[in-house]
């Protein structure tokens, strides 16, 4: 990515942030069926809580709001995954919000119908990355495992909002290789930056997202950022929407061939639960 081209990104991501306008779409599919759930007046919370978890946009702007000044000091905690956010809401609070930022997604994915198959990767990948963060966080009882299954949802939010900004530049639009290249390069601190604008509190998760792509060993797995590191390299090797440079070793006294291979069943049969709910 050339300097001026990069200087240019900035001053758009600046732009946006400035004026809080952060709704861009993700998967055009899965966001057409939030927004057919959403229409249903009898939708269940918990069948709620499900579809909406597939979406990064609308679940980290259903936790902002969760944590915002009006609501956070009655609270006292912060709210870090969506079923939280939904109790803390209510329901009907979060269909209004949910359908209106589903309707303005849509609305703003005009110019992305040349890379669906793209952006579907994209989501494919962060799916299978949220399910196997939750599944490690609980094997290895690290975290919370709603907490890692959001991370893993929302670690390549930076890539979405880097396709959408691309599609819309003349410069960029009609060259993939450029465009998959400035995404590669810049989705991990663009996610951060996003991320933080959005109101995601939290440093570990932050730093996680920006450390996400890190090949550097894992002696320890302390936290959220070597979950994250893990699930993304064990997602890579069946879902990924670009070639990683270099694999992470997986911390063997932990993970041996028989755990990895029972936490990506698990979390196959997570990814099949929440396809088959957004199929009905």
């Amino acid at each position: 990515m050339t300097i001026p081209a990069a200087q240019k990104l900035l001053e758009r991501l600046a732009e946006d942030l400035s004026r809080g306008d952060l709704v861009f779409p993700t998967s055009f599919n899965i966001t057409l069926k939030v927004r057919d759930l959403l229409r249903d007046p009898d939708v269940s919370i918990d069948k709620l809580a499900r579809v909406l978890q597939s979406e990064p946009i609308i679940s980290t702007k259903l936790l902002k709001m969760a944590n915002s000044a009006a609501l956070g000091p009655s609270s006292g905690t912060l709210v870090r995954d969506l079923n939280g956010a939904i109790m803390r809401l209510g329901i009907e609070a979060v269909k209004s919000a949910a359908f209106a930022l589903a309707i303005e997604q849509l609305s703003r994915s005009k110019h992305m119908s040349a890379h669906t198959a793209l952006s579907s990767n994209i989501w494919e990948h962060s799916i299978l990355v949220a399910a196997i963060a939750r599944q490690l966080s609980r094997r290895l009882k690290r975290g919370k495992p709603d907490e890692a299954f959001f991370a893993g949802l929302v670690h390549d939010i930076g890539a979405f909002y880097l396709l959408y900004y691309a599609c819309q530049d003349p410069d960029l639009s009609g060259e993939p290789q450029a465009m998959l290249d400035l995404m590669i390069n810049w989705h991990d601190g663009i996610g951060h930056a996003l991320l933080d604008a959005l109101g995601q509190q939290s440093d570990e998760l932050l730093m996680a997202v920006q450390d996400h792509e890190s090949t550097d060993p894992i002696a320890l797995v302390n936290g959220l950022g070597e979950i994250l590191r893990i699930a993304n390299t064990l997602a890579n090797r069946s879902v990924s929407w670009h070639t990683p440079a270099d694999d992470l070793a997986l911390p063997e006294y932990l993970l041996d061939a028989d755990a990895v291979r029972e936490v990506l069943e698990a979390s196959q049969e997570d990814v099949a639960e929440l396809r088959s709910t957004l199929t009905l």
